[in-house]
């Protein structure tokens, strides 16, 4: 039997251009082999027929070795589920961030923050950055049922707004108590 060997010349160098490759590949396959298949019927000369054959050939071991080397990038993949590796954090105060490599800081409200806010009512966002789940959540959640959050809501028209106060009591009761 013959041994396969795996040849990674003249492939793209980065896994978006490799998935590119194979997908096209894999089309150019199915039109030379559609030109085999037309090739038989015609009847034209076997020496084309080879020749049809021996690209479909090339171009099927292209798109293997372009497989097998998209198996390689994507095994160095991390695969720890729900690891970010395009944050870090910036100091030791829980759920502050930096993104790497963007002018954007995203920085998530700490409860210390909320304490000391010279306003009254925060934003469904703002108390989702302390929860850390989806503001929609908490805006739908104080539309459809209000008495499940834990906290007081104000509807104003279509905009939620929760009272500072009311947030903090019910934060600082759940990590009391544990829940």
């Amino acid at each position: 039997m013959n041994d396969i060997t795996v040849s990674h010349s003249n492939l793209p160098t980065n896994i978006d251009d490799l998935a590119k490759f194979a997908l096209i590949g894999r089309e150019k396959l199915v039109a030379v082999r559609a030109e085999i298949r037309a090739i038989e019927k015609v009847g034209l000369a076997q020496e084309v027929r080879q020749q049809k054959l021996r690209e479909a050939q090339d171009i099927s071991e292209a798109v293997l070795d372009a497989e097998v080397r998209i198996g390689e990038l994507m095994a160095r993949v991390p695969k720890v589920q729900g690891k970010r590796t395009d944050i870090q954090p910036t100091d030791s105060t829980v759920g502050k961030y930096d993104v790497i490599g963007s002018v954007n800081r995203v920085i998530y409200m700490t409860l210390k923050e909320i304490r000391v806010l010279d306003r009254e009512f925060l934003t469904p966002a703002e108390v989702a950055k302390v929860l850390g789940c989806d503001p929609q959540d908490i805006r739908v959640a104080a539309k459809v049922h209000p008495e499940r959050l834990g906290f007081n809501v104000a509807l104003i028209g279509s905009r939620v707004k929760i009272p500072r106060r009311a947030f903090l009591n019910w934060i600082e009761g759940r990590c009391e108590s544990g829940n």
